[in-house]
């Protein structure tokens, strides 16, 4: 059950942990089309009275709030749910991935922190199979993967879930979760703001490095802004040298280094050979 209705900005309590956080440009978009004495579909709120801040809390629509606060209104149109936080955050997850502007990093976040949530409401996902920790509650959602194969697992159940409620397939979802598990945290923090935050085969590519190396990128792309071809380029591996590719510039190193009356010496030992090379070097330049 919901009712929309008009409340104040004022009484909105916005989370800090929100999934997204807020994109200037975007909600100057719907300041403007506000402006223009257009409407927008209302936000999503719950009544939390005794909340810090306000008599409801967001749950979905933090751009279309913005958006309101830029046009200097002060009143929005909510539809008031009634959800606990669980349950609230769920719904947003949900409609920020039907969102235009969600960025490839932010869909990833958002598929881990849903299967998080189900994870905390129905037990871990065993990924070799097994019966659901706790089939009584899992007895409403369907039991046939996208296939409509016989699936009655925890993981079968999720993917379930994700394919009715989120609109991805089962492909497109395991492959979000997967990076979202192999992404280190420092350097999914240095992507976010950068070209590559948009970028899932970049993102994809990065988390199946080692984490000495995520780490080592995470350094680099903080200090050059995100410029993931210069990151690659300082970081990529020193071609190995032949023995004698060692051997010449052991040979250059130690000639810069000896005094030059060693280096005469040693001009004068080997005399007779530097010669003869340096005249079949002038023989070659002739020819």
């Amino acid at each position: 059950m919901s009712k929309i209705e008009t409340i104040a900005l004022a009484d909105i309590h916005v989370p800090e942990d929100r999934l997204r956080a807020v994109k200037e440009d975007f909600a100057s978009l719907y300041a403007a089309t506000l402006a223009r004495g257009r409407s927008l579909p209302p936000i999503q709120v719950r009544r939390t009275p005794n909340a810090k801040g306000g008599k409801f809390t967001l749950i979905a629509g933090l751009h279309r709030l913005r958006g309101h606060e830029i046009a200097g209104l002060v009143e929005i149109r909510a539809d008031i749910v009634k959800a606990d936080a669980v349950e609230a955050r769920k719904i947003e997850i949900e409609e920020n991935l039907f969102v235009n502007g969600l960025s490839a990093l932010e869909r990833i976040d958002a598929v881990a922190d849903y299967r998080r949530i189900f994870e905390e409401e129905f037990g871990e996902i065993d990924p070799k199979g097994g019966r659901p920790k706790n089939s009584a509650k899992l007895a409403e959602f369907p039991k046939r993967n996208l296939l409509g194969v016989v699936e009655d697992s925890q993981e079968g159940h999720f993917y379930a879930r994700v394919s009715e409620r989120l609109g991805l397939s089962r492909r497109s979802s395991e492959r979000l979760c997967a990076i979202a598990k192999s992404l280190q945290s420092t350097l999914h923090d240095a992507i976010v703001g950068t070209p590559i935050e948009d970028n899932q085969s970049a993102i994809e590519r990065l988390s199946k490095l080692p984490v000495r190396d995520q780490v080592k990128y995470a350094s680099v792309l903080a200090d050059n802004g995100g410029d993931l071809n210069a990151a690659d380029l300082a970081l990529a591996p020193k071609p190995k040298q032949s023995d004698t590719d060692k051997l010449r510039s052991r040979l250059i190193d130690t000639w810069g280094r000896i005094k030059p009356k060693a280096r005469l010496e040693f001009v004068r030992e080997h005399r007779t050979e530097i010669e003869a090379a340096l005249a079949k070097l002038d023989a070659e330049a002739a020819s």
